[in-house]
């Protein structure tokens, strides 16, 4: 039973990946984060002496990457989880192909648990490739300006628990995110959720009561605990939880959909 199910979860993966194999979302899933440390890189090597003044307790390596992950986590991070759940759908919506992949002789939880693990596969993509990006721009920093005391061989565990550390806790993000684009047909009304949330996120941050948006606990685990090296905090456990919440919440919302 246990390696039927199995064997239902893998084939299904490799369908999507087949199937996405000629749209943007592993183009998307790769830029993200080459994007995100590209913008890092530029801001310190145009102004990274000012920077560097305004956190003097972290390491100057520490503090490019604290510096990247606000803006991965506070921005960039949500934007993409928005935009790529839209993705990660659209083809059955556009070609209405919902009615023919139920009609498969398939067990219906495997539709939605395949497409949701290939959706958390790209997500692991883009956060392997941001730890790459990150520690290559720190290279290219401590090779191009030595005098701003950029060396990522000083800690090279900060970076990898970081970075893991909002992949953990992104993931009640991503499921909340993949539900609303598996159960509405319309592109936008995902992905402009997803935004919406993340601006509003962006305003609200210093809110005491701010720490009730899974949208931002990604920002908040970082912002609290950058230098912490007990990386397994609250909200490592509250997005652990949601993602198996809402993940199962999410199938059973869509077990019956009307597929006609």
């Amino acid at each position: 039973m246990i390696d039927a199910s199995v064997g239902y979860l893998i084939r299904g993966v490799e369908v999507e990946q087949r199937k996405a194999r000629h749209t943007l979302v592993f183009w998307l899933a790769l830029a993200v984060p080459l994007l995100t440390a590209g913008l890092d890189i530029t801001a310190y090597a145009v102004n990274g002496d000012d920077i560097l003044r305004v956190r003097q307790s972290h390491t100057p390596w520490q503090h490019f990457i604290f510096h990247m992950l606000v803006m991965w986590t506070m921005l960039m991070l949500p934007m993409y989880i928005s935009l790529q759940s839209a993705l990660v759908t659209a083809l059955e919506h556009q070609a209405n192909a919902w009615k023919h992949i139920y009609s498969l002789p398939l067990p219906k939880w495997s539709i939605y648990f395949s497409k949701l693990f290939f959706f958390v596969g790209l997500f692991l993509i883009s956060t392997l490739g941001l730890i790459l990006c990150t520690e290559l721009a720190g290279w290219l920093l401590y090779w191009l300006k030595p005098e701003l005391g950029i060396d990522p061989s000083t800690d090279s565990w900060f970076l990898v628990r970081n970075v893991v550390k909002t992949f953990l806790i992104g993931l009640g993000m991503t499921a909340i995110q993949f539900y609303l684009s598996f159960r509405y047909r319309n592109f936008i009304i995902p992905a402009a959720f997803g935004v919406f949330v993340s601006v509003i996120g962006i305003v609200v941050k210093s809110w005491a009561y701010s720490y009730v948006s899974p949208y931002l606990w990604v920002y908040l685990a970082i912002r609290d605990q950058a230098n912490a090296t007990n990386w397994t905090n609250g909200y490592v456990w509250a997005g652990l939880l949601t993602f198996a919440v809402v993940a199962i919440g999410g199938f059973l919302a869509t077990y019956r959909r009307d597929i006609d």
